[in-house]
């Protein structure tokens, strides 16, 4: 196997080669007091990004709680968390501060599929329509209500949603996206127009009043010194090593997969003098988890949300599909390179 990985790495040494050396956001050195935040698992991780710096310049470490946008609303309505990470504006209460500072602007995006011909520019021109959207979106589900569609079609995931549109259950589907960046979807699905553009802002229980001063303080000094938009774009300061990540589809306990990891960390560190990580994706310990998908996808914000990978390295299919469907919410403008996938 070592031949094989070593074949793989001189294609992968010129990838590399080619690479700008960007920045990472450093994690902090000393033990700060911690901030609970509230995270819908339909954001980038760049708002996390955000987040994590803006609480790190404040003084505080984040500990973050991904769920569907509505429960994360009343998580910090309840004070079961301490910030919304980010919602549209519009959201102030006597529970609900708002840090007066955009920190990103969301699309709401309608999609279709292939050879349909919809003039759509506003919610109302969805009305006699079939619209899907996912369930735990507050923000559409509260517009498309209003529509007078003629079936509202409401599903928990991505996958689902572009089912609707591809078995005909739906006419069109609309889904938020942040700026600069868009959902992958599947063939058959075209992007059809954008229907409103709304600035998001972060929000503090009202119990946690004292976040509100120094985390505006850190937001604006953020956007003055270009860190805001360094995140926003997915750009990082100058580390001292790059990171490079594998996932891999197999169990690495397997004596010929674990062989192949040692090769390309071996090759890698030496030659290069980069950070190799790896997750495998079919250890015992994640298949005993309930949700397979939720749990690999909160140990990447857990270990990536202040040093971020410089490159994706998959191996196998399962690894490959895993980083597509999750690309625009956890590797956003990171580079991939994949192996070990037949009949691509």
């Amino acid at each position: 196997m070592k031949s094989k990985a070593a074949l793989f790495l001189m294609g992968l040494f010129a990838v590399l080669c080619i690479m700008c050396v960007q920045p990472s956001v450093r994690a902090a050195e000393t033990e700060l007091p911690t901030v609970k935040v509230a995270m819908s698992d339909d954001q980038s991780i760049i708002i996390e990004r955000i987040l994590y710096e803006g609480l790190r310049r404040s003084g505080y470490q984040m500990v973050s709680q991904v769920t569907g946008m509505r429960t994360a609303i009343a998580d910090v309505n309840y004070g079961d968390a301490a910030i919304l990470s980010m919602q549209t504006d519009g959201w102030e209460s006597d529970t609900l501060i708002k840090i007066p500072v955009v920190i990103s602007h969301v699309e709401f995006t309608v999609y279709t599929r292939n050879g349909e011909t919809y003039e759509i520019s506003t919610w109302g021109d969805m009305a006699g329509l079939r619209v899907g959207y996912r369930l735990q979106n507050a923000f559409v589900a509260n517009n498309v209500w209003r529509t007078d569609a003629s079936k509202l079609i409401e599903v928990n995931s991505y996958e689902e949603l572009w089912a609707t549109l591809l078995n005909d259950e739906a006419d069109v589907v609309i889904l938020p996206c942040a700026e600069r960046y868009e959902h992958r979807f599947p063939p058959g699905v075209k992007r059809l127009s954008v229907i409103e553009r709304q600035a998001c802002y972060t929000y503090v229980n009202s119990n946690y009043r004292h976040l509100v001063a120094p985390l505006t303080e850190a937001y604006q000094a953020m956007v003055a010194d270009g860190m805001m938009e360094m995140i926003q774009k997915s750009e990082k300061h100058a580390a001292d090593k790059q990171i490079i990540l594998h996932i891999s589809s197999y169990n690495a306990q397997v004596e010929w997969e674990h062989n192949q990891i040692e090769a390309i960390r071996e090759k890698l560190e030496a030659d290069l003098g980069v950070e190799y990580r790896s997750i495998d994706l079919n250890s015992n310990e994640l298949h005993s988890q309930a949700s397979f998908n939720t749990i690999v996808s909160n140990l990447i914000r857990a270990d990536y949300v202040a040093r971020y990978p410089d490159l994706i390295i998959t191996s196998g299919i399962a690894s490959l599909e895993f980083v597509l469907s999750n690309y625009y919410l956890l590797f956003p403008n990171v580079p991939v390179v994949f192996f070990g996938v037949q009949g691509f």
